[in-house]
């Protein structure tokens, strides 16, 4: 008998919280697929004023008593929120562990910019424009994929943007 969908279940962390400690190791403790607020709280009307990031951590398991070969998975997210002004970012930690202010910082070095690129880009580039075009010295190493560019206009002046 094969592994099948039913034998794939989310797993709760240690600690379902916006604390610093939330996160933490696996739990036997399955995330019921389709329940509200399951892994999350409920978002309050003060949130929804001043806004509010939450962080979750889950697990993807098989669990079965079937010694059946388990060639991977993968992860995606089907739909995106019916609130228009809730947001969803998941990403993989690849550490066991790790708490609430980890995936923080995580997320935060994702922001910070780095050193500077050898290229230029090639003609005007319009705010909203989801692809740019760049120029560069055939020496020069291409950008990898899910390299992250900072776009600044004017920089270390008053004007910067």
């Amino acid at each position: 008998m094969a592994i099948t969908d039913s034998s794939i279940q989310l797993l709760a962390a240690e600690r379902l919280t916006d604390f610093d400690d939330g996160g933490g190791m696996m739990t036997g403790n399955v995330v019921e697929d389709g329940a509200s607020n399951n892994l999350f709280d409920d978002i309050s009307e003060l949130d929804r004023t001043y806004g509010r990031v939450s962080l979750r951590k889950c697990y993807a398991a098989v669990r079965t008593a079937l010694d059946d070969k388990y060639f991977g998975s993968h992860v995606i997210v089907a739909r995106a929120p019916d609130d228009p002004l809730v947001s969803l970012t998941m990403f993989n930690s690849k550490s066991w562990n790790d708490e609430r202010s980890d995936a923080r910082d995580f997320i935060e070095r994702y922001m910070a910019r780095g050193g500077k690129w050898q290229g230029y880009l090639w003609e005007r580039q319009l705010a909203g424009q989801r692809v740019i075009q760049i120029w560069q010295r055939p020496q020069v190493e291409l950008p990898s994929v899910g390299a992250v560019f900072c776009l600044v206009n004017d920089i270390d002046k008053p004007t910067e943007v």
